[in-house]
C-alpha cells in the first residue's frame, strides 16, 4: 500500500468515525425528573450591602477582621519619582 493510499483509508476510516459521533446520541447516566407544583421555589438571592461598595470607599462593617471600636488611619498615597 503506497503513502497516498494509507492517507486516503485513513481519511475514510477518520470520517466514518466523526460521522458516527455525531449520529449516535450520547448515553445519559442520571435521569432528569420533571419539577412539579407542589415543590418549592428556588430562593431569591439578593446582593448585600457590601458588594456594592468599592474600594476605597469600604465601611467598616464591609471589613474583614475589623474591630468597630477601632479607629481607621487615612491611607497615604504614595508616588514613585523617576531620577
Amino acid at each position: 500500500m503506497s503513502l497516498s493510499g494509507a492517507t486516503v483509508l485513513f481519511a475514510i476510516l477518520l470520517g466514518a468515525l466523526v460521522c458516527a459521533a455525531e449520529i449516535m446520541p450520547p448515553k445519559q447516566t442520571t435521569s432528569v425528573a420533571a419539577a412539579t407544583n407542589e415543590e418549592e421555589p428556588l430562593p431569591v438571592i439578593t446582593p448585600s450591602k457590601c458588594a456594592s461598595e468599592t474600594w476605597p470607599n469600604i465601611t467598616t462593617d464591609c471589613l474583614r477582621n475589623a474591630v468597630p471600636d477601632r479607629r481607621l488611619a487615612d491611607a497615604r498615597p504614595i508616588i514613585a519619582v523617576r531620577q
